[in-house]
């Protein structure tokens, strides 16, 4: 925890940057003072964010890996329906300097599921969590993509 090194055989997981960037990018947001201290966070931030290379995980596919491991390389499983990795895809799409394409969201949206449950229809994804995670750095209200206009709901409706 000190030296910044990895643990045990741990991955580079591909949710976890996605956290770690929203909590920086919110810190960035936060210090905002014209003091060197805070222009070095924000500047930071910035160059941080920018190393991200979003099209990497693709792992030459469409959708984005759950991670990557030097010992055998991608992790066979990607990021695709509705879940916690709605940030991923945000992070990467508004990347400066590696963004997805557009057909990496469309692999991702690919298997969405509207269902009922107890009288009310929603874009479905199992556990709470992976409704909460996204919306606890993004305000959803009246973000819609194609399958929510569809739907004639947002992301901020469904997960309420």
């Amino acid at each position: 925890m000190k030296t910044g090194r990895r643990v045990r055989q741990c991955e580079l997981s591909t949710i976890d940057s996605a956290f770690l960037f929203a909590g920086m990018l919110t810190c960035a947001a936060y210090f905002d003072a014209d003091t060197q201290e805070e222009r070095e966070i924000r500047h930071l931030v910035d160059e941080l964010y920018g190393r991200a290379n979003w099209q990497w995980a693709l792992s030459g596919g469409a959708a984005v890996s759950h991670g990557w491991r030097p010992e055998t390389g991608f992790i066979p499983h990607t990021w695709r329906g509705y879940d916690e990795a709605l940030l991923v895809y945000l992070h990467g799409l508004g990347s400066p300097t590696f963004p997805l394409p557009p057909e990496s969201y469309t692999a991702y949206c690919s298997t969405y599921r509207w269902k009922q449950i107890y009288g009310r229809e929603l874009l479905y994804s199992g556990l709470l969590f992976t409704h909460q995670l996204s919306h606890l750095w993004i305000d959803f209200r009246g973000i819609r993509d194609a399958f929510m206009r569809e739907h004639g709901s947002d992301y901020f409706e469904n997960g309420r």
